[in-house]
């Protein structure tokens, strides 16, 4: 599957001042997109901005600040973002995520994983629905993985018990339900919603994890260059034009857990999160 250019399109991508974010951020700009880079440091954000912008060779490139962590952020960068950009979204790239071995909460409550990997991005992406749909064809992509984590709905933000990659585990799921969930209920011609597993990539990311596990990561991840390329295809590429509830491993369809497909898990994913966003 090869690229296509992106000339006149505007794309958003969360967790863009590293990593994968970066990476895809530069990639997207090479094919001619206007890129929202999606970053909640502004220090960081800003080296990351004048990095994409030079090896992109591209000036159509912008840093937004926004935490996803936190609900009021999401909200003020989508207000913000509508009346800067009032022709509408066409594409948005859900790169953030982060590991943390300990329990972590937001100033709000919220723990921390479930939060920024989950439901800010969801929260994100429901907000910027009606500038998605008002293009035609735009392309809602979510970075996940092959998880088999389950929820406690009685237990969301593992208050009760904690182990910390059920946790991160449960926040891909969260991933994945998201981007099943919007194809579901989304007309494909105006919106496709996919889930991409990018592979093991060298980042930051696992940090926190022990080191023995950093190492043995290490040995077999790939630069996230490689797994940029990848999304930057199903993100422009003619072949995947309105293929949508689909889990791709790179460019590759396959199949995630049928966890992840339930409609009604889906729904009552959604009912619980918007009741906590209505709290936070």
């Amino acid at each position: 599957m090869e690229a296509a250019k992106l000339d006149g399109k505007t794309w958003i991508v969360t967790g863009a001042n590293r990593g994968l974010g970066k990476a895809l951020s530069i990639e997207l700009a090479k094919l001619g997109a206007r890129v929202v880079m999606l970053c909640r440091d502004e220090a960081r954000g800003q080296a990351a901005l004048a990095e994409v912008q030079s090896l992109s060779g591209s000036t159509r490139v912008e840093l937004a600040l926004c935490d996803l962590s936190s609900p009021d952020s999401v909200r003020a960068f989508e207000a913000g973002f509508h009346a800067s950009h009032p022709d509408g979204l066409h594409g948005l790239a859900h790169c953030a995520g982060i590991f943390s071995k300990e329990r972590k909460t937001t100033p709000g409550g919220l723990e921390l994983m479930f939060a920024t990997n989950y439901l800010g991005p969801a929260q994100l992406t429901n907000l910027l629905l009606p500038a998605l749909e008002r293009t035609g064809g735009a392309r809602i992509i979510t970075v996940s993985a092959p998880t088999k984590s389950t929820f406690d709905f009685d237990d969301l933000q593992a208050a009760k018990q904690w182990k910390a990659y059920h946790q991160f585990g449960c926040s891909k799921m969260g991933n994945l339900l998201m981007a099943f969930a919007l194809a579901r209920k989304v007309d494909k011609a105006k919106v496709t919603s996919n889930a991409v597993h990018p592979g093991l990539m060298k980042s930051d990311l696992m940090h926190d994890a022990p080191a023995f596990l950093r190492g043995l990561l290490g040995l077999f991840s790939k630069k996230p260059e490689v797994a940029a390329r990848k999304i930057a295809a199903l993100a422009s590429s003619p072949e995947v034009a309105g293929v949508t509830g689909t889990f791709f491993k790179g460019t590759t369809a396959s199949k995630a857990a049928a966890y992840a497909y339930d409609a009604a898990v889906q729904d009552r994913l959604w009912q619980a999160s918007e009741a906590l966003l209505r709290s936070s």
